[in-house]
């Protein structure tokens, strides 16, 4: 018995960083299935399989915990814009912002086709359910924070788009991209059962492109630059694009 014991391996310590990620992580489904209310930090320690006492050497409180949860999620707003800043100015950033913010809400990443990615897009929603239903405090800073990080890119591509005499539509201020922002995020709340609560047929790409061409046109983006930069393989030459333009691959893990 002394000598098998003697063989096994010493458990290797987490660092303290990747620790906290993984409890974040580990934690997202609890809270995104009951609430803040009535999840416990027991529940969570036990998801990441540790002890409550391990758990308060990395977060203070519950409150802690959550708070933390709600900068990890958006990280998605602040991929696509680094990604996006790699893009050459014009028409064709605007034009794959909106794919892309398309892309992200209702599809999950379009970087990556990771059934981890997509389920974590489905947590992140299901969070923002619970949050609507509740106080709203983690829709509104998951929001303000994925619009505050976008609309800089936004309205310079918007600008740059009007200068090449490819958008002729009606100006457009912060105001009308919340309400674009808030279009796009509806239908990842139909997608949440397991049978799709909408009379569309449309989902998953087909559903992006649909909503890609509709939003551009309505901008009123010309028919010859959506045929230039928007063709019927623009999924596939968007997501070869934002990763050649993420030499380091560090933002497509």
């Amino acid at each position: 018995m002394s000598q098998k014991k003697s063989q096994e391996k010493p458990k290797q310590r987490m660092e303290a960083h990747r620790r906290r990620a993984f409890i974040l992580e580990t934690c997202k489904p609890i809270f995104a299935r009951k609430g803040f209310e009535n999840t416990t930090t027991r529940e969570i320690a036990k998801a990441a399989g540790i002890t409550e006492p391990i758990l308060y050497r990395h977060f203070k409180n519950k409150e802690e915990i959550y708070r933390e949860l709600e900068a990890f999620c958006v990280g998605n707003a602040q991929n696509i814009s680094a990604l996006l800043d790699r893009i050459p100015q014009g028409t064709r950033r605007l034009v794959y912002l909106v794919h892309a913010l398309i892309a992200t809400l209702i599809d999950a990443r379009p970087m990556a086709d990771s059934p981890k990615y997509k389920r974590d897009a489905e947590i992140t929603y299901r969070l923002l359910l619970k949050s609507l239903l509740t106080d709203g405090a983690f829709a509104r800073q998951n929001n303000r924070a994925s619009v505050k990080c976008l609309i800089p890119f936004f309205f310079e591509a918007l600008s740059a788009a009007r200068g090449e005499g490819d958008l002729t539509g009606a100006p457009m201020d912060t105001e009308d991209f919340w309400i674009l922002f808030e279009m796009v995020q509806g239908p990842g709340f139909y997608n949440l059962p397991p049978k799709r609560a909408s009379g569309r047929q449309s989902k998953g790409q087909a559903l992006v492109r649909r909503m890609t061409l509709l939003i551009l046109q309505s901008m009123g983006l010309s028919k010859s630059a959506l045929q230039k930069y928007y063709p019927e393989n623009a999924s596939k030459l968007i997501l070869e694009a934002l990763m050649e333009s993420n030499q380091d691959q560090t933002l497509l893990t």
